[in-house]
């Protein structure tokens, strides 16, 4: 679980990273 866990965090960190990028202020997924 916390493998799971550690991997569902950096997909999302890299898919905000991504979302930031190209749009900083589509900030409505609840970060």
């Amino acid at each position: 679980m916390t493998t799971n866990n550690v991997g569902m965090q950096n997909a999302v960190l890299a898919t905000l990273e991504k979302q930031n990028e190209w749009a900083p202020s589509s900030r409505s997924l609840g970060a």
